[in-house]
């Protein structure tokens, strides 16, 4: 679940990822009267919704017949840092997952991504760099190492200074799983995140605009 837009008088148009269809409109119902179908909760960012569909290969919007919430969050909703980073992600994953096919790869990574993320109590700071590095390679631009990202920044004519000990600290990154924790400052986290954000723009030029990133840069501060 992406995120949703009002329509007319109770309903709502969402935009969700879904395991079978790939990404997808759908029209929902009765959700914002005063006996909803479905809560509105529903339909928060990053929700896991188990749904009955009416899905009509071309159309631009289809319509939901059932609709339950499974395995509901139960950290990330009242963390404000693990939403803000939700916020950040999904802003991400709107711009790039476009394609309205199915990948059960990259479905299934993103729901046991985000479980592991509501699921850890500790040491969880670098979990959005840690997913948009491994997202990479759903996305097919997967890096070996820090000093391949730099050099792909640099081709587009856009510079990414990091020093030494933080291209070590990066393919660490890359090449850990998320239960390994990699020790970082603030300050480091935060230019590694640039590198990987500047490393999206480079090969997703209509990314060029995050709007939660300086909201999520402040979080971190």
């Amino acid at each position: 679940m992406f995120n949703f837009i009002r329509f007319r008088e109770s309903s709502v148009i969402v935009r969700i990822y879904t395991e079978q269809y790939g990404l997808k409109n759908y029209l929902v119902n009765s959700v914002r009267s005063t006996k909803p179908r479905f809560p509105v909760s529903f339909f928060q960012p990053l929700t896991l919704l188990d749904m009955l569909v009416y899905n009509k290969p071309h159309a631009d919007i289809n319509r939901v017949a059932e609709i339950k919430c499974i395995n509901p969050y139960h950290s990330i909703p009242f963390d404000v840092l693990k939403s803000t980073v939700c916020l950040f992600l999904t802003e991400i994953l709107y711009k790039i997952l476009s394609e309205e096919e199915s990948n059960k790869d990259l479905f299934e990574f993103l729901i046991n991504s985000f479980d592991f993320y509501d699921k850890k109590e500790t040491h969880f700071l670098n979990f959005h760099l840690q997913f948009l590095i491994k997202l990479t390679g759903f996305l097919g631009i997967a890096p070996h190492n820090a000093d391949e990202m730099i050099n792909e920044i640099k081709s587009s004519g856009s510079t990414s200074l990091i020093s030494k000990g933080e291209k070590d600290l990066m393919d660490r990154l890359i090449r850990l799983p998320y239960q390994e924790y990699v020790e970082l400052s603030n300050l480091r986290r935060r230019k590694l995140l640039g590198l990987t954000v500047h490393y999206y723009q480079h090969h997703f030029d209509y990314i060029s605009e995050i709007k939660s990133y300086r909201i999520l840069r402040e979080v971190f501060d």
